[in-house]
């Protein structure tokens, strides 16, 4: 499936936008809204999901949520053009993952952190936000780790 296994508010029938696909749309430059997901039918969902902006091309993927979003309710919104390097793979990020996985009780190592992919560490990241409780993060280090 195209959730992690903590993200269990999601459903499986991808109720939600997943933290994973949120990365994509991140690169893509796109906000999806809830009710445009909603009114994909389940394997366009997984569409969306199993595609990788990075190996097919921004541009690709771009065309494809495009594609898919025509005539279905709500607008794409888009996103500033991302900074180099992503903001989750700086040393800012790194710094907020480990000082917030260090607050919840379960301190994140630099050697750690340096074997992580670009799509764990975009979760990492989002869910060491201020405004999130601790558990996800937790959730998400202990199915990393």
């Amino acid at each position: 499936m195209y959730k992690f296994g903590f993200e269990t508010e999601i459903g499986e029938d991808l109720a939600l936008i997943p933290l994973g696909l949120r990365r994509k749309l991140d690169i893509a430059g796109f906000k999806f809204p809830l009710e445009m997901w909603q009114a994909l039918r389940f394997e366009e969902r997984c569409r969306l999901c199993a595609e990788e902006p990075d190996a097919t091309g921004v541009e690709a993927y771009a065309a494809l949520i495009h594609a898919l979003a025509e005539g279905r309710p709500g607008q794409l919104s888009a996103l500033p053009a991302l900074p180099n390097p992503r903001p989750w793979v700086t040393e800012e990020a790194k710094a907020r993952v480990m000082e917030r996985s260090r607050g919840a009780g379960r301190p994140l190592s630099a050697e750690a952190w340096g074997g992580l992919g670009d799509e764990a560490r975009y979760v990492l990241w989002r869910l060491s936000e201020v405004r999130r409780s601790p558990e996800k993060l937790l959730a998400a280090l202990a199915e990393f780790l």
